[in-house]
Protein backbone atom coordinates (compact mmCIF):
# COMPACT_ATOMS: atom_id res chain seq x y z
CA UNK A 1 0.00 0.00 0.00
CA UNK A 2 1.26 3.47 -0.79
CA UNK A 3 1.42 6.43 1.31
CA UNK A 4 0.88 9.58 -0.85
CA UNK A 5 0.83 13.25 0.24
CA UNK A 6 -2.67 14.97 -1.13
CA UNK A 7 -1.77 16.81 -4.71
CA UNK A 8 -2.94 19.99 -3.11
CA UNK A 9 -0.28 19.70 -0.37
CA UNK A 10 2.48 18.31 -2.99
CA UNK A 11 1.91 21.38 -5.04
CA UNK A 12 2.32 23.83 -1.91
CA UNK A 13 5.68 21.84 -0.79
CA UNK A 14 7.07 21.60 -4.20
CA UNK A 15 6.01 25.37 -4.78
CA UNK A 16 7.89 26.24 -1.48
CA UNK A 17 11.11 23.78 -2.37
CA UNK A 18 11.34 25.93 -5.98
CA UNK A 19 11.65 29.06 -3.96
CA UNK A 20 14.16 27.87 -1.46
CA UNK A 21 16.45 26.28 -4.18
CA UNK A 22 18.65 22.86 -3.54
CA UNK A 23 20.89 23.56 -0.77
CA UNK A 24 17.85 24.37 1.22
CA UNK A 25 16.54 21.05 0.65
CA UNK A 26 19.54 19.75 1.64
CA UNK A 27 19.27 21.48 4.80
CA UNK A 28 16.26 20.51 5.69
CA UNK A 29 16.24 16.50 5.08
CA UNK A 30 17.66 14.54 8.16
CA UNK A 31 21.18 12.85 7.60
CA UNK A 32 20.75 9.18 9.38
CA UNK A 33 23.28 10.69 12.60
CA UNK A 34 20.54 12.89 13.06
CA UNK A 35 17.64 10.33 14.36
CA UNK A 36 19.71 7.41 14.82
CA UNK A 37 22.01 9.23 17.06
CA UNK A 38 25.63 8.31 15.25
CA UNK A 39 26.25 7.50 11.83
CA UNK A 40 26.16 3.83 11.00
CA UNK A 41 29.41 3.13 10.04
CA UNK A 42 31.21 4.05 13.11
CA UNK A 43 33.18 1.10 14.56
CA UNK A 44 31.43 -0.80 17.45
CA UNK A 45 28.35 0.38 16.88
CA UNK A 46 25.24 -1.01 14.86
CA UNK A 47 21.85 0.73 14.27
CA UNK A 48 18.90 -1.87 15.48
CA UNK A 49 15.75 -1.81 12.95
CA UNK A 50 13.34 0.44 14.83
CA UNK A 51 16.12 3.05 14.20
CA UNK A 52 16.54 2.51 10.44
CA UNK A 53 12.59 2.68 10.46
CA UNK A 54 12.67 5.86 12.45
CA UNK A 55 15.07 7.47 9.98
CA UNK A 56 13.16 6.24 6.88
CA UNK A 57 9.92 7.69 7.73
CA UNK A 58 11.65 10.88 9.02
CA UNK A 59 13.21 10.68 5.13
CA UNK A 60 10.03 10.77 3.59
CA UNK A 61 8.13 13.29 5.99
CA UNK A 62 10.67 15.93 5.13
CA UNK A 63 11.95 14.88 1.25
CA UNK A 64 9.68 15.51 -2.00
CA UNK A 65 12.20 13.27 -3.95
CA UNK A 66 11.19 10.06 -1.00
CA UNK A 67 7.61 8.25 -1.17
CA UNK A 68 8.00 5.74 1.59
CA UNK A 69 5.89 2.45 0.58
CA UNK A 70 4.82 -0.04 3.55
CA UNK A 71 5.06 -3.57 1.83
CA UNK A 72 3.74 -5.90 4.70
CA UNK A 73 4.92 -6.91 7.94
CA UNK A 74 7.81 -9.21 9.39
CA UNK A 75 7.20 -12.39 10.89
CA UNK A 76 7.69 -10.66 14.26
CA UNK A 77 5.39 -7.90 12.83
CA UNK A 78 7.76 -5.31 12.33
CA UNK A 79 6.73 -2.78 9.45
CA UNK A 80 8.66 -3.22 6.04
CA UNK A 81 9.12 -0.20 3.87
CA UNK A 82 10.89 0.66 0.80
CA UNK A 83 12.17 4.35 -0.23
CA UNK A 84 11.27 4.98 -3.70
CA UNK A 85 13.52 7.79 -4.39
CA UNK A 86 13.08 9.67 -7.70
CA UNK A 87 12.86 13.32 -8.70
CA UNK A 88 9.90 15.02 -7.53
CA UNK A 89 8.00 15.17 -10.65
CA UNK A 90 8.90 11.19 -11.24
CA UNK A 91 7.33 10.66 -7.66
CA UNK A 92 4.42 12.22 -8.31
CA UNK A 93 3.73 10.25 -10.89
CA UNK A 94 4.95 6.91 -9.33
CA UNK A 95 1.50 4.82 -10.54
CA UNK A 96 2.30 5.78 -14.05
CA UNK A 97 5.94 4.69 -14.18
CA UNK A 98 5.05 1.51 -12.60
CA UNK A 99 2.52 0.47 -14.90
CA UNK A 100 4.79 1.21 -17.76
CA UNK A 101 7.29 -0.90 -16.05
CA UNK A 102 4.73 -3.71 -16.26
CA UNK A 103 3.62 -3.40 -19.56
CA UNK A 104 7.24 -3.50 -20.44
CA UNK A 105 7.51 -6.28 -18.26
CA UNK A 106 4.84 -8.51 -19.63
CA UNK A 107 5.66 -8.14 -23.09
CA UNK A 108 1.64 -8.25 -24.29
CA UNK A 109 -0.79 -6.47 -26.60
CA UNK A 110 2.28 -4.65 -27.95
CA UNK A 111 4.20 -4.28 -30.80
CA UNK A 112 8.00 -3.27 -31.30
CA UNK A 113 7.25 0.77 -31.96
CA UNK A 114 5.08 0.92 -29.22
CA UNK A 115 7.24 -0.97 -26.58
CA UNK A 116 10.24 1.47 -28.09
CA UNK A 117 7.92 4.56 -26.97
CA UNK A 118 7.09 3.33 -23.62
CA UNK A 119 10.92 2.95 -23.16
CA UNK A 120 11.31 6.59 -24.09
CA UNK A 121 8.39 7.58 -21.94
CA UNK A 122 9.36 5.38 -18.74
CA UNK A 123 11.91 5.32 -15.92
CA UNK A 124 13.80 2.48 -15.56
CA UNK A 125 13.19 0.96 -11.97
CA UNK A 126 16.44 -0.70 -9.74
CA UNK A 127 15.41 -2.71 -6.69
CA UNK A 128 18.50 -2.37 -3.68
CA UNK A 129 18.38 -4.07 -0.50
CA UNK A 130 20.50 -4.97 2.29
CA UNK A 131 20.05 -7.28 5.29
CA UNK A 132 18.83 -10.15 4.28
CA UNK A 133 21.52 -11.79 5.48
CA UNK A 134 21.47 -10.37 9.25
CA UNK A 135 25.23 -10.96 10.51
CA UNK A 136 26.23 -9.62 7.36
CA UNK A 137 26.16 -6.51 9.01
CA UNK A 138 27.26 -3.35 6.51
CA UNK A 139 24.13 -3.60 3.73
CA UNK A 140 22.04 -3.05 6.63
CA UNK A 141 23.74 -0.47 8.05
CA UNK A 142 23.85 1.27 4.22
CA UNK A 143 20.37 1.78 3.31
CA UNK A 144 19.83 4.80 5.20
CA UNK A 145 22.85 6.20 3.80
CA UNK A 146 22.05 5.15 0.48
CA UNK A 147 18.54 6.84 0.62
CA UNK A 148 19.77 9.84 2.04
CA UNK A 149 22.52 10.65 -0.74
CA UNK A 150 20.50 9.56 -3.58
CA UNK A 151 17.71 12.26 -2.08
CA UNK A 152 19.97 15.42 -1.32
CA UNK A 153 23.09 14.89 -3.30
CA UNK A 154 23.21 17.37 -6.11
CA UNK A 155 26.39 16.39 -8.58
CA UNK A 156 24.92 16.37 -12.15
CA UNK A 157 25.30 12.48 -11.94
CA UNK A 158 22.47 11.97 -9.11
CA UNK A 159 20.63 14.68 -10.88
CA UNK A 160 20.71 12.48 -13.57
CA UNK A 161 19.94 9.18 -11.54
CA UNK A 162 17.05 11.24 -9.93
CA UNK A 163 15.37 12.08 -13.43
CA UNK A 164 15.47 8.75 -15.49
CA UNK A 165 15.67 6.26 -12.43
CA UNK A 166 12.87 5.67 -9.98
CA UNK A 167 15.31 3.35 -7.35
CA UNK A 168 13.34 1.45 -4.30
CA UNK A 169 15.82 0.90 -1.36
CA UNK A 170 14.24 -1.57 0.84
CA UNK A 171 15.24 -0.53 4.09
CA UNK A 172 15.69 -4.14 5.58
CA UNK A 173 15.06 -7.36 4.38
CA UNK A 174 15.21 -9.51 7.27
CA UNK A 175 14.42 -6.69 10.02
CA UNK A 176 13.93 -9.26 13.15
CA UNK A 177 17.39 -10.86 12.33
CA UNK A 178 18.74 -6.98 12.41
CA UNK A 179 17.28 -6.48 15.48
CA UNK A 180 18.75 -10.34 17.11
CA UNK A 181 21.80 -9.09 15.64
CA UNK A 182 22.04 -5.41 16.50
CA UNK A 183 21.25 -6.50 20.11
CA UNK A 184 23.77 -8.30 20.86
CA UNK A 185 26.57 -7.03 19.12
CA UNK A 186 25.34 -4.25 21.38
CA UNK A 187 25.20 -5.83 24.47
CA UNK A 188 28.57 -7.56 24.10
CA UNK A 189 30.50 -4.46 22.73
CA UNK A 190 33.39 -3.69 25.18
CA UNK A 191 33.51 -7.64 26.67
CA UNK A 192 35.29 -10.62 26.28
CA UNK A 193 31.97 -11.81 24.19
CA UNK A 194 32.47 -8.72 21.79
CA UNK A 195 32.96 -11.50 18.53
CA UNK A 196 31.01 -14.49 19.83
CA UNK A 197 28.22 -15.79 17.25
CA UNK A 198 24.50 -15.06 17.83
CA UNK A 199 22.65 -18.10 19.64
CA UNK A 200 19.92 -18.46 18.04
CA UNK A 201 18.77 -18.51 14.42
CA UNK A 202 18.98 -14.42 12.56
CA UNK A 203 15.51 -15.58 10.86
CA UNK A 204 12.84 -16.98 13.35
CA UNK A 205 12.38 -20.03 11.61
CA UNK A 206 14.60 -20.46 8.52
CA UNK A 207 17.96 -18.45 9.29
CA UNK A 208 20.81 -18.17 6.60
CA UNK A 209 18.00 -20.14 4.17
CA UNK A 210 15.78 -16.83 4.02
CA UNK A 211 17.80 -16.81 0.83
CA UNK A 212 16.44 -20.54 -0.20
CA UNK A 213 13.18 -19.30 -0.21
CA UNK A 214 12.51 -17.10 -3.72
CA UNK A 215 10.68 -20.23 -5.55
CA UNK A 216 8.62 -21.30 -2.39
CA UNK A 217 7.18 -18.00 -0.85
CA UNK A 218 7.10 -19.99 2.53
CA UNK A 219 7.77 -16.96 4.56
CA UNK A 220 5.93 -13.31 4.92
CA UNK A 221 9.18 -11.48 3.69
CA UNK A 222 9.67 -13.38 0.65
CA UNK A 223 6.40 -13.08 0.00
CA UNK A 224 6.28 -8.97 0.50
CA UNK A 225 9.46 -8.66 -1.34
CA UNK A 226 7.91 -10.78 -4.41
CA UNK A 227 4.59 -8.49 -4.45
CA UNK A 228 6.73 -5.76 -5.23
CA UNK A 229 8.46 -7.85 -8.07
CA UNK A 230 6.37 -9.63 -9.59
CA UNK A 231 2.90 -7.64 -9.20
CA UNK A 232 3.72 -3.99 -8.60
CA UNK A 233 6.82 -2.67 -9.77
CA UNK A 234 8.39 -5.13 -12.29
CA UNK A 235 12.21 -3.45 -11.62
CA UNK A 236 14.40 -4.08 -14.94
CA UNK A 237 17.21 -4.31 -12.25
CA UNK A 238 17.49 -5.96 -8.98
CA UNK A 239 20.74 -5.54 -6.61
CA UNK A 240 21.20 -8.04 -3.36
CA UNK A 241 23.80 -6.74 -1.04
CA UNK A 242 25.78 -9.61 0.43
CA UNK A 243 28.59 -10.46 2.59
CA UNK A 244 31.72 -12.20 2.32
CA UNK A 245 33.66 -11.84 -0.55
CA UNK A 246 35.90 -14.63 -0.84
CA UNK A 247 39.45 -13.76 0.36
CA UNK A 248 41.49 -11.14 0.51
CA UNK A 249 38.96 -9.83 -1.84
CA UNK A 250 37.59 -6.87 -0.79
CA UNK A 251 33.93 -7.25 -2.85
CA UNK A 252 32.84 -10.26 -5.68
CA UNK A 253 31.07 -8.49 -8.89
CA UNK A 254 29.73 -9.84 -11.39
CA UNK A 255 30.46 -11.95 -13.92
CA UNK A 256 29.35 -14.86 -12.42
CA UNK A 257 30.98 -18.28 -12.65
CA UNK A 258 29.74 -21.03 -14.75
CA UNK A 259 27.76 -22.75 -15.75
CA UNK A 260 24.95 -20.59 -16.82
CA UNK A 261 21.17 -22.24 -16.53
CA UNK A 262 20.49 -22.78 -19.81
CA UNK A 263 16.71 -21.52 -19.60
CA UNK A 264 17.82 -17.89 -19.01
CA UNK A 265 17.27 -15.54 -21.49
CA UNK A 266 20.71 -14.69 -23.33
CA UNK A 267 20.44 -10.94 -22.75
CA UNK A 268 19.71 -11.23 -18.89
CA UNK A 269 23.88 -12.51 -18.62
CA UNK A 270 25.20 -9.97 -21.32
CA UNK A 271 23.46 -7.23 -19.07
CA UNK A 272 24.47 -8.55 -15.89
CA UNK A 273 28.09 -9.19 -16.78
CA UNK A 274 28.26 -5.45 -18.13
CA UNK A 275 27.15 -3.83 -14.73
CA UNK A 276 29.55 -5.74 -12.92
CA UNK A 277 32.53 -4.40 -15.39
CA UNK A 278 31.16 -1.16 -14.67
CA UNK A 279 31.03 -1.41 -11.42
CA UNK A 280 34.60 -2.80 -11.42
CA UNK A 281 36.13 0.45 -13.37
CA UNK A 282 34.38 3.03 -10.70
CA UNK A 283 35.98 1.06 -8.28
CA UNK A 284 39.16 1.80 -9.95
CA UNK A 285 38.37 5.33 -10.26
CA UNK A 286 37.85 6.00 -6.78
CA UNK A 287 41.24 4.03 -5.38
CA UNK A 288 39.40 1.02 -3.85
CA UNK A 289 41.51 -2.11 -4.77
CA UNK A 290 40.10 -5.89 -4.27
CA UNK A 291 37.11 -6.00 -6.72
CA UNK A 292 37.02 -9.75 -8.08
CA UNK A 293 34.92 -11.52 -10.40
CA UNK A 294 34.11 -14.88 -12.30
CA UNK A 295 34.70 -17.21 -9.34
CA UNK A 296 32.64 -18.93 -6.60
CA UNK A 297 28.94 -17.61 -7.29
CA UNK A 298 27.10 -19.10 -10.34
CA UNK A 299 24.26 -18.62 -12.70
CA UNK A 300 22.32 -21.96 -12.03
CA UNK A 301 20.30 -22.00 -9.37
CA UNK A 302 16.96 -20.65 -9.25
CA UNK A 303 16.05 -20.25 -5.64
CA UNK A 304 18.06 -16.98 -4.43
CA UNK A 305 16.73 -13.55 -3.92
CA UNK A 306 18.87 -12.41 -6.72
CA UNK A 307 18.50 -15.91 -8.94
CA UNK A 308 14.66 -15.65 -9.40
CA UNK A 309 13.81 -12.41 -10.83
CA UNK A 310 16.73 -13.64 -13.58
CA UNK A 311 14.15 -16.08 -14.80
CA UNK A 312 11.67 -13.65 -15.11
CA UNK A 313 14.14 -11.68 -17.66
CA UNK A 314 15.13 -9.08 -14.54
CA UNK A 315 18.81 -8.56 -13.95
CA UNK A 316 19.28 -10.07 -10.61
CA UNK A 317 23.00 -10.08 -9.11
CA UNK A 318 24.53 -9.79 -5.69
CA UNK A 319 27.71 -8.54 -4.67
CA UNK A 320 29.94 -10.06 -1.73
CA UNK A 321 31.86 -7.60 0.12
CA UNK A 322 34.54 -8.75 2.76
CA UNK A 323 33.08 -8.90 6.31
CA UNK A 324 35.21 -9.01 9.20
CA UNK A 325 33.35 -9.67 12.45
CA UNK A 326 30.11 -7.32 13.20
CA UNK A 327 31.22 -3.68 13.51
CA UNK A 328 34.58 -4.60 15.07
CA UNK A 329 37.69 -3.76 13.05
CA UNK A 330 39.91 -6.27 11.47
CA UNK A 331 43.62 -5.70 10.39
CA UNK A 332 45.19 -7.71 8.12
CA UNK A 333 49.53 -8.30 7.48
CA UNK A 334 51.08 -9.12 4.23
CA UNK A 335 51.97 -12.51 5.42
CA UNK A 336 48.03 -13.05 6.25
CA UNK A 337 47.33 -12.63 2.47
CA UNK A 338 47.18 -16.15 0.83
CA UNK A 339 48.81 -16.74 -2.93
CA UNK A 340 45.61 -17.74 -4.53
CA UNK A 341 41.66 -17.83 -3.38
CA UNK A 342 42.18 -21.43 -2.74
CA UNK A 343 41.13 -24.33 -4.75
CA UNK A 344 36.88 -23.73 -4.85
CA UNK A 345 37.88 -20.14 -7.16
CA UNK A 346 40.08 -22.16 -9.29
CA UNK A 347 43.16 -21.11 -7.20
CA UNK A 348 42.96 -17.11 -8.49
CA UNK A 349 46.20 -15.49 -8.00
CA UNK A 350 45.65 -13.07 -5.14
CA UNK A 351 48.94 -10.86 -5.03
CA UNK A 352 49.33 -10.07 -9.03
CA UNK A 353 46.86 -8.87 -11.32
CA UNK A 354 44.38 -10.92 -13.37
CA UNK A 355 41.58 -9.92 -15.75
CA UNK A 356 39.44 -11.32 -13.01
CA UNK A 357 41.20 -9.84 -10.27
CA UNK A 358 43.23 -6.29 -11.64
CA UNK A 359 43.48 -4.60 -8.65
CA UNK A 360 44.88 -7.29 -6.13
CA UNK A 361 44.17 -5.91 -2.50
CA UNK A 362 47.34 -6.79 -0.37
CA UNK A 363 46.05 -5.93 3.25
CA UNK A 364 45.76 -3.35 5.93
CA UNK A 365 42.60 -2.72 8.55
CA UNK A 366 39.30 -3.29 7.43
CA UNK A 367 36.41 -1.69 9.08
CA UNK A 368 32.31 -1.44 8.55
CA UNK A 369 32.60 2.03 7.39
CA UNK A 370 35.12 0.28 4.48
CA UNK A 371 32.52 -2.35 3.43
CA UNK A 372 30.10 0.59 3.16
CA UNK A 373 32.11 2.53 1.65
CA UNK A 374 32.74 0.00 -1.19
CA UNK A 375 28.98 -0.94 -0.97
CA UNK A 376 27.95 2.65 -1.76
CA UNK A 377 30.13 2.32 -5.03
CA UNK A 378 28.87 -0.77 -6.30
CA UNK A 379 25.17 0.76 -5.79
CA UNK A 380 25.81 4.25 -7.49
CA UNK A 381 27.86 2.32 -10.44
CA UNK A 382 24.70 0.59 -10.83
CA UNK A 383 22.07 3.34 -10.77
CA UNK A 384 24.24 5.53 -13.05
CA UNK A 385 24.31 2.98 -15.91
CA UNK A 386 20.83 2.91 -14.96
CA UNK A 387 20.09 6.38 -16.13
CA UNK A 388 22.91 6.70 -18.68
CA UNK A 389 20.95 3.68 -20.48
CA UNK A 390 17.22 3.80 -19.04
CA UNK A 391 15.68 3.08 -22.32
CA UNK A 392 17.80 -0.18 -23.22
CA UNK A 393 17.11 -1.55 -20.01
CA UNK A 394 13.12 -0.75 -20.25
CA UNK A 395 13.06 -2.13 -24.19
CA UNK A 396 15.35 -5.09 -23.49
CA UNK A 397 12.74 -6.63 -21.01
CA UNK A 398 10.15 -6.31 -23.16
CA UNK A 399 12.16 -7.93 -26.16
CA UNK A 400 13.34 -10.73 -23.64
CA UNK A 401 9.61 -11.23 -22.59
CA UNK A 402 8.80 -11.23 -26.53
CA UNK A 403 11.31 -13.98 -27.35
CA UNK A 404 10.51 -16.00 -24.43
CA UNK A 405 6.40 -15.60 -25.50
CA UNK A 406 7.35 -17.04 -28.85
CA UNK A 407 9.60 -19.84 -27.51
CA UNK A 408 6.46 -20.90 -25.69
CA UNK A 409 4.19 -20.95 -28.99
CA UNK A 410 6.65 -22.92 -30.53
CA UNK A 411 7.08 -25.31 -27.38
CA UNK A 412 10.43 -24.50 -27.86
CA UNK A 413 12.78 -25.78 -24.40
CA UNK A 414 9.36 -27.29 -22.97
CA UNK A 415 5.80 -27.65 -23.88
CA UNK A 416 3.59 -25.21 -24.90
CA UNK A 417 1.39 -24.77 -22.38
CA UNK A 418 0.98 -26.93 -18.77
CA UNK A 419 -2.65 -28.22 -17.74
CA UNK A 420 -3.65 -28.88 -13.86
CA UNK A 421 -6.84 -30.74 -13.26
CA UNK A 422 -7.00 -30.08 -9.86
CA UNK A 423 -10.18 -33.21 -10.12
CA UNK A 424 -7.37 -35.78 -11.46
CA UNK A 425 -4.76 -34.60 -9.05
CA UNK A 426 -3.84 -37.72 -6.02
CA UNK A 427 -2.99 -34.73 -3.73
CA UNK A 428 -5.20 -31.41 -5.16
CA UNK A 429 -3.75 -29.50 -2.13
CA UNK A 430 -0.20 -29.70 -3.63
CA UNK A 431 -1.67 -28.81 -7.01
CA UNK A 432 -2.89 -25.64 -5.69
CA UNK A 433 0.46 -24.88 -3.60
CA UNK A 434 1.93 -25.65 -6.85
CA UNK A 435 -0.06 -22.66 -8.56
CA UNK A 436 -0.02 -20.14 -5.44
CA UNK A 437 3.73 -20.48 -5.77
CA UNK A 438 3.51 -19.14 -9.62
CA UNK A 439 0.91 -16.82 -8.89
CA UNK A 440 3.21 -15.26 -5.75
CA UNK A 441 5.86 -15.22 -8.95
CA UNK A 442 3.87 -13.30 -10.93
CA UNK A 443 2.76 -16.72 -13.30
CA UNK A 444 -0.14 -15.67 -15.56
CA UNK A 445 -2.42 -18.70 -14.63
CA UNK A 446 -5.78 -19.03 -16.13
CA UNK A 447 -8.86 -21.25 -15.46
CA UNK A 448 -10.76 -22.88 -17.92
CA UNK A 449 -14.46 -21.42 -18.57
CA UNK A 450 -15.56 -24.35 -20.45
CA UNK A 451 -14.32 -27.89 -21.05
CA UNK A 452 -11.38 -28.45 -23.90
CA UNK A 453 -9.44 -30.99 -25.60
CA UNK A 454 -5.47 -31.40 -25.64
CA UNK A 455 -3.79 -33.52 -26.71
CA UNK A 456 -6.12 -36.13 -27.54
CA UNK A 457 -7.28 -35.54 -23.70
CA UNK A 458 -10.35 -34.18 -22.41
CA UNK A 459 -10.11 -31.75 -19.64
CA UNK A 460 -13.45 -30.08 -17.89
CA UNK A 461 -14.38 -26.51 -17.48
CA UNK A 462 -12.54 -25.22 -14.28
CA UNK A 463 -8.71 -26.60 -15.33
CA UNK A 464 -5.96 -24.51 -14.66
CA UNK A 465 -3.62 -23.40 -17.54
CA UNK A 466 -0.30 -21.99 -17.27
CA UNK A 467 -0.14 -20.55 -21.20
CA UNK A 468 3.47 -19.36 -23.15
CA UNK A 469 4.52 -15.99 -21.20
CA UNK A 470 7.13 -13.73 -20.67
CA UNK A 471 7.91 -15.07 -17.43
CA UNK A 472 8.45 -18.73 -18.94
CA UNK A 473 11.77 -19.31 -17.90
CA UNK A 474 10.63 -19.46 -14.13
CA UNK A 475 8.04 -21.97 -15.24
CA UNK A 476 10.14 -23.83 -17.14
CA UNK A 477 13.05 -23.93 -15.16
CA UNK A 478 10.98 -25.65 -11.92
CA UNK A 479 8.33 -27.71 -14.29
CA UNK A 480 11.13 -29.52 -16.33
CA UNK A 481 13.81 -31.84 -15.15
CA UNK A 482 17.63 -30.23 -15.24
CA UNK A 483 21.24 -32.12 -15.57
CA UNK A 484 23.55 -30.28 -14.08
CA UNK A 485 26.53 -30.23 -16.34
CA UNK A 486 29.22 -32.78 -15.92
CA UNK A 487 32.25 -30.00 -14.94
CA UNK A 488 35.54 -31.68 -13.37
CA UNK A 489 38.41 -29.64 -11.61
CA UNK A 490 40.67 -31.54 -14.69
CA UNK A 491 40.01 -34.06 -17.15
CA UNK A 492 39.15 -37.66 -15.29
CA UNK A 493 39.82 -36.04 -12.19
CA UNK A 494 36.69 -35.23 -9.35
CA UNK A 495 33.55 -32.98 -10.22
CA UNK A 496 33.90 -29.06 -9.47
CA UNK A 497 31.66 -28.85 -6.75
CA UNK A 498 28.64 -26.26 -7.22
CA UNK A 499 28.00 -23.14 -5.55
CA UNK A 500 24.83 -24.13 -4.38
CA UNK A 501 21.35 -26.45 -5.13
CA UNK A 502 21.42 -28.21 -8.64
CA UNK A 503 18.28 -29.81 -8.51
CA UNK A 504 15.35 -28.08 -7.13
CA UNK A 505 12.38 -29.04 -9.49
CA UNK A 506 8.73 -28.63 -8.36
Amino acid sequence: MRKRPSPRGLLTAMTVLSCLGPGAVRAQVPAPADIIGFAPGEDYKLANYPQILEYFRSLGEASPRVEILEIGESTLGQPMVVAAVSSEANIADLDRYAGISQLLAKAENLDDSEARRLAQEGKAVVWIDGGLHATEVAHGQLMPELAHYLATDESPETRGIRDNVIVLVCANMNPDGLNIVADWYMGNVGSPYELSPIPELYHPYIGHDNNRDWYMFTQVETQNVARQLYHEWFPQIVYNHHQSSPFPGRIWTPPFENPVNPNLDPLVVTSINQIGESMKKRFDFEGKPGANSGIVFDMWWNGSMRGAPDFHNMLGFLTETALYRYATPGCYEEEDIPETFGERAGNLPAKTPTTNYPNPWLGGCWHLRDAMDYMMTASLAVVDMAAELKEDYLFNIYWMGKRQRERGERAEGGPFAYVVDLGAQHDPTSAVDLLRIFRTAGIDVVRAEEAFEAEGREYPSGTYVIPPQAFRPFVVDLMEPKRYPDRRLYPDGPPEPPYDMTGYEL
